[in-house]
C-alpha cells in the first residue's frame, strides 16, 4: 500500500509539473507570436523605408538635374548681363585716376579707334595690392568697362590685337564660375598654342583641333566631335556627333610651369589677376 501511495504521489507531482510546463509553453508560444508579429511589422517597415528611399533617391536625382539646369540658366543670364563689358589688364594704377578717361585714351591712341567711345561706367575691381614696405601698388587691378553701344564694345575687342607688344590686354568679362574654369583650362591652352595647334576659347570651353575640353567635377574632360568639314565646333557638349573621351588627370595634379601661365606682362596673366581678385573683399 505504501508503494501505491508513493506512486500516486509521484504521478500527482509529475502531473503538476506537466501542468506548469504546459503553462510555460503556452506563454512561450504567445511570446513567439508577439515576436513574429513584431518581426513582420519591422520587415514591412523596412520594405516601406526601402521604397521611400528609392523615391527620395529619384527625387534627389531630379533635383540635381533641375539645379544643374538652373545653374546653367543663371550663368547664361549672367553672361548676357556682362555682354557689354570688357576687362582691361595691365594698366598702371594711379591715385585719383579717372578710369573712363584712361580707357578712352587707350582706345584712341593704342587701338586707333577714331570715333568717340561711349562708356557707361569704368572702375577697378578687386582688392588693391600694395607693398607694405614701399606703399606702391605692385599689381594693377583690372578695369571693368561697360560700354553703352555693343558695336563699339565689339570694335574694341577686335582691335585688342594691336596691344600685343604692350603690357595691356583685353578680355571679355564672365561670371566668377566661368573665370575659375577658364583659369584651370589656361595651362592646356598655352601648351596647345605653343605646339602650333588650332586653339580657341568659348566661355568655359576650350577647343583644340576638333576636341572640346571642359571642366567637370574638378577634372578636365575631352569631348570629341566627328566633324569632317573643319568648321569651328559648337559649344554644345551633347547630342549627335559627340563622344566623350577618357578624362585627363585631376586638375589638382596639373602643375603648369611659369612660362605656361605668363602672358609676357609684368603684372602677370589675366587668370592670375582674376584668381587674386577673388581672394579678398572688394
Amino acid at each position: 500500500m505504501n508503494s501505491v501511495d508513493e506512486i500516486k504521489s509521484s504521478v500527482i507531482s509529475i502531473d503538476s509539473k506537466l501542468t506548469k510546463m504546459g503553462s510555460v509553453v503556452d506563454g512561450l508560444v504567445k511570446r513567439v507570436e508577439v515576436v513574429e508579429n513584431s518581426q513582420q511589422f519591422i520587415s514591412a517597415g523596412f520594405e516601406q523605408n526601402k521604397s521611400d528611399m528609392a523615391v527620395i533617391a529619384d527625387d534627389i536625382t531630379s533635383l540635381r538635374v533641375v539645379n544643374r539646369s538652373m545653374v546653367d540658366q543663371l550663368e547664361q543670364l549672367q553672361c548676357e548681363n556682362l555682354r557689354d563689358n570688357l576687362m582691361f589688364f595691365g594698366i598702371e594704377e594711379e591715385e585719383g585716376e579717372d578710369c573712363i578717361d584712361c580707357i578712352r585714351s587707350i582706345c584712341a591712341l593704342s587701338l586707333e579707334i577714331r570715333e568717340p567711345i561711349e562708356i557707361a561706367s569704368a572702375f577697378r575691381m578687386g582688392k588693391k595690392f600694395v607693398s607694405k614696405s614701399t606703399r606702391i601698388v605692385r599689381k594693377p587691378r583690372p578695369i571693368i568697362v561697360k560700354f553703352i553701344k555693343r558695336q563699339q564694345r565689339d570694335t574694341v575687342r577686335q582691335n585688342s590685337r594691336k596691344l600685343k607688344e604692350s603690357t595691356i590686354s583685353i578680355s571679355e568679362q564672365f561670371p566668377k564660375a566661368i573665370h575659375e574654369k577658364r583659369k584651370l583650362l589656361f595651362p592646356v591652352y598655352k601648351k596647345a598654342k605653343e605646339a602650333g595647334k588650332r586653339v580657341s576659347f568659348n566661355k568655359d570651353k576650350l577647343f583644340i583641333d576638333g576636341e572640346q575640353t571642359v571642366v567637370k567635377s574638378n577634372e578636365l574632360v575631352k569631348i570629341t566631335r566627328h566633324d569632317q568639314s573643319g568648321d569651328r565646333m559648337s559649344d554644345t557638349s551633347s547630342g549627335p556627333g559627340f563622344s566623350v573621351a577618357k578624362k585627363t588627370p585631376s586638375v589638382s595634379s596639373i602643375k603648369p610651369s611659369k612660362s605656361s601661365v605668363s602672358d609676357g606682362s609684368s603684372s602677370g596673366s589675366r587668370f592670375e589677376v582674376l584668381a587674386d581678385m577673388h581672394t579678398g573683399p572688394d
